[in-house]
């Protein structure tokens, strides 16, 4: 951060504090609003919404309901609770179960999910070798045969 960024976020003092913590708990408190069958669109939209209610009302709270204010506040609040919600939230799944409990009807998706391939071709060249016993012996081998 430059200076002039530096002064002014001093300048807010407690408020910025302030801001800062709510933005930081913003995403588990949205996480509980949206639903997950809503689009990525809607859920943006919501999200930007709450965080322009929340600085809002700090602000006013707070004694810095100006248009200054205001505009620091919800770039305040929008900056820590997006770098929350991508570096904590989402990551530690916290926020995806929190919505998941409160969609009606949600289905829990795995965070990891592994795919097993259903076949294996093997093509072995070999003139001078039963290729039913090769087949045999690399089964027994990958232990998909006892």
């Amino acid at each position: 951060m430059d200076a002039a960024t530096l002064q002014a976020l001093a300048a807010l003092g407690p408020v910025a504090l302030w801001l800062m913590a709510v933005g930081f708990f913003s995403p588990l408190v949205i996480a509980v609003i949206q639903q997950s069958r809503w689009s990525a669109r809607r859920q943006s939209i919501l999200a930007f919404l709450f965080y322009v209610v929340v600085a809002a009302v700090t602000a006013y709270l707070n004694g810095i309901f100006t248009a200054v204010g205001l505009v620091t506040a919800v770039l305040i609040v929008f900056v820590v609770a997006s770098t929350a919600y991508k570096n904590l939230w989402k990551p530690t799944g916290a926020a995806p179960a929190i919505e998941a409990a409160t969609s009606p009807g949600a289905a829990v998706v795995p965070k990891h999910s592994a795919t097993v391939p259903s076949v294996v071709n093997l093509t072995i060249h070999s003139p001078t070798a039963d290729p039913q016993a090769i087949a045999d012996t690399v089964t027994r081998q990958i232990n998909l045969i006892p």
